[in-house]
């Protein structure tokens, strides 16, 4: 049963509740899709020779 699980996994689950991010560790930095992918847009027609 899931109960059980559930109180068998008790205290993982507690510790896992306890993590959080470092947000000072966080850059500024934000990235486009332009920079991240090199261009934009979509293909219509693709044409292999």
């Amino acid at each position: 049963r899931w109960e059980k699980k559930l109180k068998d996994n008790r205290d993982w689950l507690l510790s896992r509740e306890k993590m959080k991010t470092d947000e000072s560790k966080r850059t500024n930095n934000s990235v486009n899709a332009s920079e991240l992918f090199g261009f934009e847009g979509s293909f219509r027609k693709l044409t292999v020779d």
